[in-house]
């Protein structure tokens, strides 16, 4: 449900304004979405003694920007009492901004580092495959293996050792 009010809200903040436009806002939503992750902030913004106009100040203070559109844009979410659903806003102005570009970012997960030459191959191919532009980036973990995840397109492919091993045991039991 707060899902598909965010998706609203975001095809609302494309339509009143440009690709170019909706980038520059991301720092500002993103730093609401953070405020609210603060239980201060909560508070002020659930209190009975704080009254609208001020909980809509202190919002608007927030921001980096004086672009009205921008400022109209939180002016209604704060009106509508939406403002609690602004990292949903967030993820989804994130996901509508990699699509109408064609870049996406991706994780490699493994245990030890990779280098960059490979790093590049493995984009490559995973950008070819998809036909999008990827950008991935490297984190260390204690997976056993290999792992691309690309979030916003809903996608992993992954190798592991232990499932190798599994297959292959399979494989083994299977044949006798």
């Amino acid at each position: 449900m707060r899902e598909d009010i965010a998706k609203r809200y975001s095809r609302a903040l494309f339509r009143s304004a440009t690709l170019e436009e909706v980038e520059s806002y991301m720092p500002n939503i993103k730093g609401l979405a953070l405020a609210l992750k603060s239980e201060k902030f909560l508070d002020i913004l659930s209190s009975y003694d704080v009254t609208k106009d001020r909980k809509l100040e202190l919002v608007l203070s927030i921001l980096d920007s004086k672009d009205k559109k921008l400022e109209n844009f939180i002016k209604i979410i704060f009106e509508n009492s939406r403002i609690d659903i602004l990292p949903e806003i967030y993820k989804e102005v994130t996901f509508e901004i990699s699509t109408q570009k064609n870049l996406f970012h991706g994780r490699l997960i493994s245990k030890t580092e990779i280098s960059e030459d490979v790093l590049n191959h493995l984009r490559d191919g995973f950008s070819r495959k998809i036909d999008a532009n990827i950008i991935l980036t490297q984190e260390i973990s204690e997976f056993e293996g290999i792992k691309i995840s690309v979030d916003d397109l809903g996608l992993e492919v992954g190798f592991s050792k232990e499932r190798l091993k599994k297959d292959l045991t399979d494989h083994i039991i299977k044949a006798i």
